[in-house]
């Protein structure tokens, strides 16, 4: 079993596991990309519920194939009312964490991630954090991705 470490803002890490059984090719695109560290900054909407987008640094060739929010990619694409808190979703461009709630409407793309049960309420405290780091402190947030232990 492939695990995820997130580290966010804080310093404090909590791990996902990797779900290549459902998503096996955005779940491996994913682990190739964190082969290495990835730091990513986070974008906040304010009406899409309790979720965020992050991006890391620009690629430096685009991938064959690209999820969009009108066109989002994936064998079991989820709609956002769909999301679970820990949900954790890749598109080969950005990644996608849910820790709550969402009410947007329409298509968001396919979980390839679901973070830990022992890990979940630090991470959905940390999730509302770096949602603090955009509305109240007006500071972004960086958070870093990478491969974790194997169990």
């Amino acid at each position: 079993m492939e695990k995820i470490k997130i580290t966010f803002p804080s310093g404090v890490s909590v791990h996902a596991t990797l779900m290549r059984e459902t998503e096996p090719e955005l779940a491996e695109a994913l682990w190739e990309k964190l082969e290495t560290q990835q730091k990513g900054i986070t974008h906040v909407t304010v009406s899409t519920g309790d979720s965020f987008s992050l991006f890391f640094r620009p690629l430096e060739e685009p991938p064959e194939l690209a999820g969009t929010l009108r066109a989002p990619i994936g064998n079991h694409r989820l709609f956002y009312t769909e999301l679970k808190e820990g949900n954790l979703l890749w598109n080969n461009i950005k990644m996608y964490f849910c820790y709550g709630p969402c009410t947007e409407p329409g298509l968001v793309g396919a979980q390839v991630a679901q973070v830990d049960p022992e890990d979940m309420e630090v991470y959905k405290k940390e999730c509302e954090e770096v949602r603090n780091h955009t509305y109240f402190y007006h500071k972004l947030a960086i958070v870093k991705v990478e491969r974790g232990e194997v169990a």
